[in-house]
């Protein structure tokens, strides 16, 4: 066995470190994985939340194991994405931090795959002690799945023991974020794209997880909801599951049965389980139940959901805002600021004139003039307002009216917002009130260390560094005027004082825009980013609106110089005759949830007035309270529900085209990098 990280591995592992799983769970794991028969290359990655006193263990009992951590455990699939991220084997192997595996699991494996199988996965053997808790989870959850099961072709595979080829994440894609059951909606994809899967008896783990059977419960009612809303059926299909859901949980026994009788043991251990056994299958019915009745269609899913949310919030006290595929978790939230948030996501569903809250979100730009000229931006050509630095007083009164109710503060807008001398004093004014700061740079500022000081003392949250290429020569193809390597240096210089200073911020945002003339060096930047340290990478679409003259015809040919040629980097949907398709609604919550103020005080409808044609209210002579609620607004919202075809910057705006979106969702893709240590 193989475990020289100088060399590129054949398989990768990856094991996500569950928070309620005992201490020496993974251990065992571990201690059962070493050795493994035979000279074939791995790597292991376990990724779990930090804890300096198991880390220091891992280094010392396992030097073989590559160790990832968070500083707050995420959904499983975003964890698996982010060992993903890291993984170098041509084969991806998902193990679960509660099994053991044999010393033959490695060769078994890789006979498989050698056999031509894509997706691959063993039987899983009930190793959990407790009567009835293990007992009645392993048949619940692993039922498809004993060990006397023949080798073949199967439908799905357990998510403690599956591996796929790279080339199955690569067509297919990520896991789908927000999910923790992911495996199951990935190997659905997997089957529509015409896959098969593997089930060889050989590669078998032992489980031992055993939840209590109430919180068990809980799980399974949650699953068979998800499980529901992920099946695409019909409305006469979803109403017939929904009214003889009772006769599901019978169902899943007889099967549970008819495998169970072939093993003597086996079978004892189910009738001894049964009267525990057959109220939790019941309970995943009736989960599923409720999804196939919340779940009929867009409305009523959205609104099932945003009830779930909201009630979650207000016991938990926690709210999770995903901003630039970075999800960011709110803890022990201020009662006032979570109803506030209650009432901005009840506002979205009927989109009145008046909301009924405030703002959970502000974009503040602290100055208007910029260092660089890049291609397609307003800044560079089509901007005709003056320019000019925010006053930290404008920026003070607009936090301290709005601080109590806000969560995320983007820090930047048309200018490179660290020329402002007062940035670190408005991020700092900020933090202590309870807000969450990002800003976004050319990365020219921070190449020495007391700048670099000066910005993670501030307690930014956040830093997106835009560098579009990975040469200076494709890099100023956009980025005009500027100096690839002074990016680099102050990305090293910020990454260098973050560790001498032991500081957990800014987050660093490696953001790469994709392009026509730069989208081939996407391979190279991943290792670019890698070594550099950064936190995340992501890659952003690239945005031919931005500037509001975009249907002009000496616009639309600069544009086409940028569009890139691999349809997965490009935020729209595009027609024979090479336009963007409208879409027939336009989902956009800026005016509801959101508010842009430039850097003169003037309240703007969003990011796309970047000239002011539609100013709402002015903060040196008005209140934000006043304007937020104020005539301008209302007429505004107005206007939009009825005819936002009429609005300039909205006809041309991200949401008006197919697949278009704003922040959230104008991401290509993200890799997150947390935890690797650089060179």
């Amino acid at each position: 066995m193989e475990f020289n990280q100088d060399n590129k591995p054949v398989v990768s592992f990856i094991v996500v470190v569950n928070t309620n799983s005992s201490f020496g769970a993974i251990f065992n794991l571990l201690d059962s994985f070493y050795p493994q028969e035979g000279s074939i290359p791995f790597e292991f990655i376990v990724i779990e939340e930090e804890n300096k006193e198991t880390e220091r263990i891992y280094r010392q009992r396992f030097p073989w194991v590559k160790f990832l951590t968070v500083e707050k455990m995420l959904r499983g699939s975003s964890l698996r994405n982010m060992a993903l991220c890291h993984a170098r084997g041509e084969i991806i192997a998902f193990l679960e931090d509660h099994i053991t595996v044999r010393s033959d699991y490695l060769k078994n494996l890789m006979g498989c795959f050698d056999a031509g199988y894509g997706i691959v996965g063993g039987p899983v053997e009930n190793g959990a002690t407790k009567f009835p808790d293990g007992w009645v989870e392993y048949f619940a959850e692993y039922n498809k799945w004993f060990p006397q099961i023949p080798a073949g072709e199967i439908n799905d595979l357990p998510g403690c023991n599956f591996a796929y080829r790279r080339e199955v994440l690569e067509k297919i894609g990520f896991f789908e974020k927000g999910y923790f059951k992911l495996e199951s909606i990935f190997h659905a994809k997997a089957r529509k794209q015409g896959y098969q899967f593997y089930f060889c008896p050989a590669l078998l783990v032992k489980h031992f997880d055993e939840k209590r059977l109430f919180d068990f419960w809980k799980y399974r009612f949650a699953y068979g909801r998800l499980f529901a809303a992920k099946r695409e059926f019909g409305l006469f299909r979803r109403l017939a599951y929904a009214l003889f859901f009772p006769l599901i949980a019978v169902y899943e026994y007889v099967r549970i049965f008819n495998h169970a009788r072939k093993d003597r043991v086996l079978l004892k251990k189910l009738i001894q389980c049964t009267p525990w056994l057959l109220p939790t299958l019941s309970i995943w019915a009736l989960g599923e139940c409720v999804g196939y009745l919340f779940f009929v269609n867009a409305k009523a899913k959205n609104l099932f959901l945003k009830v779930s949310k909201a009630a979650s919030a207000l016991v938990m006290r926690k709210v999770l805002i995903e901003c630039d595929s970075i999800p960011y978790q709110f803890d022990h939230v201020p009662l006032k600021k979570i109803l506030n948030w209650i009432r901005v996501e009840a506002s979205l569903l009927r989109k009145p004139e008046k909301p009924q809250g405030w703002p959970t979100h502000l974009q503040i730009e602290p100055t208007a003039f910029c260092n660089l000229r890049c291609a397609l931006c307003p800044v560079t050509d089509g901007m005709t307002r003056p320019l000019g630095h925010m006053d930290f007083n404008i920026f003070k009164k607009l936090v301290d009216e709005t601080g109590e109710y806000v969560f995320l503060m983007l820090l930047w807008d048309w200018g490179e917002p660290f020329l402002n001398p007062s940035i670190y004093e408005m991020i700092a004014y900020a933090k202590r009130k309870g807000i969450r700061v990002i800003s976004s740079t050319n990365g020219h500022i921070f190449r020495n260390a007391r700048e670099a000081d000066r910005l993670i003392r501030s307690g930014l949250d956040t830093l997106i560094v835009a560098m579009d290429g990975v040469t200076q020569e494709t890099y100023e193809r956009y980025r005009q005027g500027g100096k690839l390597e002074k990016v680099l240096e102050s990305l090293k210089t910020v990454i260098a004082r973050k560790r001498a200073l032991h500081s957990r911020t800014p987050l660093v945002n490696l953001r790469f825009i994709v392009m026509k003339h730069n989208e081939h060096e996407i391979p190279a930047l991943k290792e670019l980013a890698k070594s550099l340290g950064v936190d995340a990478l992501t890659l952003k679409t690239l945005n031919p609106c931005a500037n509001n003259t975009y249907r002009e015809k000496e616009w639309t040919q600069r544009e086409d110089q940028f569009l890139p040629s691999d349809f997965r980097y490009r935020r729209f949907e595009y027609g024979p005759d090479g336009e963007p398709l409208r879409r027939e609604d336009n989902a956009c919550k800026n005016l509801w949830n959101e508010a842009t103020i430039h850097w003169n005080g003037t309240v703007c409808p969003c990011t796309y007035d970047y000239d002011e044609r539609y100013p709402l209210g002015d903060l040196s002579q008005n209140s934000f309270k006043e304007i937020w609620h104020g005539f301008a607004y209302q007429r505004m919202r107005r206007q939009f529900k009825t005819k936002p075809q009429a609005l300039a910057f909205c006809r041309e705006c991200s949401y008006a085209f197919r697949g278009g979106n704003c922040f959230d969702e104008t991401m290509a893709d993200a890799f997150f990098y947390r935890g690797e240590p650089a060179p």
